[in-house]
């Protein structure tokens, strides 16, 4: 479904998941539109796999969406409250979490340093 709540169809080649502001996302090369077009997810609301392989194409950039972006990693602590703890252990990969009272706990978060990452 498109943002509006429009049933679409396409054809694609997908290049990559990827996680951006609380959603997943798919991007991919359009067959209907000959470019490279990104994918909510939580809109997809059925696929079919074709029996047909593809030949992968370079990745264009465009509007930050291009997942071969270079950037360094960051290493950081933080402290969530209890009723964020599964939107964390679901949206990132963290260390061990760490009870630190009844209502908060403490991980260590590796994340690139880039916008794409956050």
């Amino acid at each position: 479904m498109d943002q509006n709540g429009q049933q679409t169809e396409r054809k694609v080649e997908p290049y990559q998941l990827y996680y951006k502001n609380t959603s997943w996302y798919l991007y991919s090369y359009s067959l209907d539109k000959g470019d490279f077009r990104t994918f909510k997810l939580s809109r997809i609301t059925s696929i079919s796999l074709l029996e047909k392989e593809f030949d992968q194409k370079s990745f264009k950039s465009t509007d930050n969406t291009n997942p071969n972006l270079n950037f360094s990693l960051s290493k950081i602590e933080v402290i969530v409250h209890k009723k964020s703890r599964d939107k964390l252990i679901e949206g990132v990969e963290t260390g061990e979490l760490l009870e630190v009272d009844k209502n908060h706990y403490q991980t260590t978060l590796v994340l690139p340093d880039h916008e794409f990452g956050y």
